[in-house]
C-alpha cells in the first residue's frame, strides 16, 4: 500500500460515481460527489474521491492508488442519478466493497432502483431536506463506531447544522 499526494493510505471514506456521461460531460453524480468530498473534508474526515485525490497522478498509477483507497476505507458512499449508474459502480468495484459500510445517495430516481448488496445500508435520497447533514452525522457515527472497538481516535469535527441546502446543476 502506497501513501503520497495522490491520496492516504489512511482513507475514512471513499466516494465513487459515474463521472461523465456518454458525451463526456460531468454528470449529476459527479456534482453530488464532489460535494459529498468537500463537506467530508470540512469536516476533518479523510475522504477519497478520484477526481480530486489523484489530481496530477500518473495514470500508470490511478488503478493502484483507488484500489489502496478502497482498501483501507471503512466507509464507502456510492453517488447516483441512474440504475446503471450504480450497477456500474458494484461491477466495477463490488468485490473490494465487502466488509465496508457502503451508503448509497441517490438523486431523481427511486431507491428501489438500486441494485442492493449485503453491506449496504438505507440509501439516502440527495434531494431530501437536511440530506447533506444526515449523510455527515450517518458517516460519524460509523467512524466512531468503528474507531471505538479498534481503539482509534474519532475524527474531529464540529457540529453539523441541518440545512436544506443542496447542489443545484
Amino acid at each position: 500500500m502506497n501513501s503520497n499526494s495522490y491520496g492516504d493510505a489512511n482513507t475514512d471514506v471513499f466516494i465513487c460515481c459515474t463521472e461523465v456521461n456518454a458525451q463526456g460531460n460531468p454528470t449529476i453524480d459527479n456534482m453530488m460527489a464532489q460535494n459529498l468530498y468537500f463537506r467530508l473534508k470540512s469536516q476533518n474526515i479523510n475522504v477519497f474521491y478520484s477526481s480530486q485525490s489523484l489530481k496530477g497522478c500518473p495514470y500508470s498509477e490511478y488503478d493502484e492508488r483507488v484500489e489502496d483507497a478502497i482498501e483501507t476505507a471503512k466507509i464507502i458512499i456510492i453517488t447516483g442519478t441512474r440504475r446503471e449508474h450504480f450497477r456500474n459502480m458494484l461491477n466495477c468495484y463490488g468485490d473490494l466493497f465487502k466488509n465496508k459500510a457502503v451508503l448509497p445517495v441517490y438523486s431523481s430516481m427511486s431507491e428501489y432502483d438500486i441494485e442492493r448488496i449485503p453491506e449496504m445500508f438505507p440509501a439516502i435520497n440527495y434531494d431530501a431536506p437536511g440530506a447533506l447533514g444526515k449523510i455527515i452525522n450517518d458517516v460519524l457515527g460509523v467512524l466512531n463506531l468503528l474507531n471505538s472497538r479498534e481503539g482509534k481516535p474519532t475524527p474531529t469535527h464540529t457540529k453539523v447544522k441541518k440545512t436544506n441546502f443542496k447542489f443545484i446543476m
